[in-house]
């Protein structure tokens, strides 16, 4: 009897010092979505990395086993494995946008003879990413002068303290900048607002003047739309096709991009644009 309570309780000490060694499977609470390039290393090694760390991982003396660059990929499920068939395709170019989340702690990759520790995304969906080219718009998102003239439209403006310009790119020429509170003249509802930079004298400036630059505009409410297309409403899906490859992250709930000369960020709640934010960026960022 007392030899088969020894090797029980020896039994339960190796599963528990076992237990202790193993990473934990514990999930990040915050869902993300990660667009990630299959790399193909000729190493057992995390083989995925972000399409804007390409150009770093090409450099003589990258690590590929660089945490904070490579990562792998994990199905929540078999059902949701990558396809095969899309391996075979001509001119594949092995990028594909995951929704998921990370382990909180680094994962055992068995690789290189031996086991590694690795940054590993659990993925509940994909979609493969079509090779179209970042979008390199320098258009505004607006017409400031259609805005104006939309007949729905109120506006009260103002000038801008100085003291919340930082985050707007100001011109060269000295000039100043002005907002526009966009309201609905029909039922007084909240539509967002307009920042632009004018060389007028704060004294001349008039609503009909053309002298104006886009600076920013923030919607939220569907009656406007940016670059023709985007607005409050849009669907997700439908957000992320227009933003294709351009840089993107996601932290909560606003999704940011960088496309062509303007920062945008985009709130979205149940996959829908619930409201956004565009600005102007500056050529040289200090």
């Amino acid at each position: 009897m007392k030899k088969i309570q020894l090797i029980i309780s020896l039994l339960t000490l190796f599963m528990t010092l076992v237990s202790c060694d193993q990473p934990s499977k514990e999930l990040e609470e915050k869902e993300q979505v990660l667009t990630l390039t299959f790399v193909g290393w000729a190493c057992d090694c995390p083989q995925w990395v972000r399409p804007k760390d390409l150009d770093e991982i090409n450099q003589e003396d990258f690590d590929c086993f660089d945490q904070n660059v490579c990562v792998e990929i994990e199905p929540a499920s078999p059902a949701i494995e990558i396809d095969p068939g899309y391996w075979e395709r001509p001119n594949f170019t092995k990028t594909f946008r995951f929704t998921g989340r990370f382990y909180e702690e680094l994962q055992d990759f068995t690789g290189n003879g031996g086991t590694i520790k690795a940054k590993v995304f659990r993925y509940t969906g994909y979609e493969y990413v079509d090779p179209s080219p970042v979008l390199k718009i320098v258009d505004p998102p607006v017409d400031i002068k259609m805005i104006k003239n939309l007949p729905f439209l109120t506006t009260t403006s103002g000038v801008v303290p100085v003291k919340e310009t930082k985050k707007l790119c100001k011109p060269a020429m000295s000039g100043f900048f002005g907002h526009y509170q966009l309201i609905n003249k029909n039922n007084k509802s909240f539509i967002g607002q307009l920042f632009v930079y004018t060389t007028d004298k704060p004294g001349n400036w008039r609503f009909d003047t053309n002298n104006e630059a886009f600076a920013e505009i923030q919607l939220v409410s569907n009656e406007i739309k940016v670059w023709d297309s985007l607005g409050v409403g849009t669907n997700k899906k439908d957000l992320l096709a227009f933003i294709g490859q351009n840089f993107q992250r996601q932290k909560g709930t606003v999704l940011q991009t960088d496309i062509g000369d303007y920062s945008a960020y985009f709130t979205i709640l149940a996959d829908t644009v619930s409201r956004l934010l565009i600005r102007k960026t500056c050529e040289t960022k200090k």
